[in-house]
């Protein structure tokens, strides 16, 4: 039997106060909890900062691959080319040259690694009209070196400035200036070579597509039978087959980081232990 503490004289098991003296028989249990803070921890401010600047990133990935998926579903024609308008080129020579066309991955790499072609990544269209119709449109692609033997002594109109954005909603003229090269005729047309990377000729509108490969070239407009004064309307064109790629990664990415940041802010900001 236990007794009372105080006056020492014997109290039933289960009582609660002593019926002697009317001392308590029972200490109360203490339960300890962990106080919840007031305000912010500087672990909670750090874990808010970090979440935030995710949510930010994550907003700017998702921008910017819907712009990229939006401008390819808006601007680009059936066959995925987004287009220029139309501009118009004149000489009184026997041909209108584009030099110094350099193509170039543009990654030099310590080891030899594969690297994709630059035909990979982007095709090139060219859509010309002479705009006599009774005359044959040549359109071709050389390497500079066969290009220049070409055209080393001919007398042909160099494009040395030329500023052609992209407008798909107009058809703003862009200003031409040309450097004309001194010569004569040449000595055989330009159909007749094999020299040319890509090539198309004929009469009314020709297209010509290249998948180009790395090296420095030029782009030549001639009469397909090399005759003086040529005029014509050229649209350059581009097809990039990666972007649509680019732009969902861009967006599933920016999804993701935001999912993270905004798990960072529940557990680390939010959430009461």
């Amino acid at each position: 039997m236990p007794y009372c503490s105080k006056c020492g004289k014997e109290v039933k098991e289960d009582a609660a106060f002593c019926p002697h003296c009317g001392a308590a028989l029972r200490v109360p249990k203490l339960e300890y909890r962990r106080p919840i803070g007031v305000g912010l921890s500087i672990g909670r401010i750090i874990a808010a900062i970090f979440g935030v600047l995710l949510i930010v990133a994550s907003i700017g990935l998702i921008a910017g691959g819907g712009g990229i998926m939006w401008v390819r579903r808006t601007f680009a024609d059936s066959d995925g080319f987004l287009t220029s308008g139309e501009v118009r080129f004149h000489s009184d020579s026997y041909a209108i040259a584009l030099r110094g066309v350099n193509v170039n991955v543009g990654i030099d790499m310590p080891t030899r690694m594969w690297m994709p072609r630059p035909g990979d990544l982007v095709t090139i269209r060219l859509v010309g009209t002479n705009s006599d119709p009774s005359k044959d449109l040549f359109i071709g692609i050389a390497r500079d070196t066969d290009a220049t033997g070409y055209l080393g002594g001919v007398e042909y109109d160099e494009v040395s400035d030329l500023d052609w954005p992209y407008k798909p909603w107009g058809d703003s003229q862009p200003q031409i200036s040309y450097r004309p090269h001194e010569g004569s005729a040449p000595a055989q047309p330009p159909t007749s070579k094999t020299f040319w990377m890509a090539s198309t000729s004929g009469v009314g509108t020709q297209t010509l597509e290249w998948e180009p490969e790395t090296g420095s070239y030029w782009v030549v407009v001639m009469n397909s039978n090399g005759s003086p004064n040529v005029e014509f309307d050229l649209q350059l064109g581009a097809k990039i087959p990666i972007l649509g790629t680019i732009g969902s990664a861009l967006m599933a990415g920016g999804f993701i980081v935001l999912a993270i940041g905004g798990i960072v802010i529940y557990y680390g900001v939010l959430r009461r232990y």
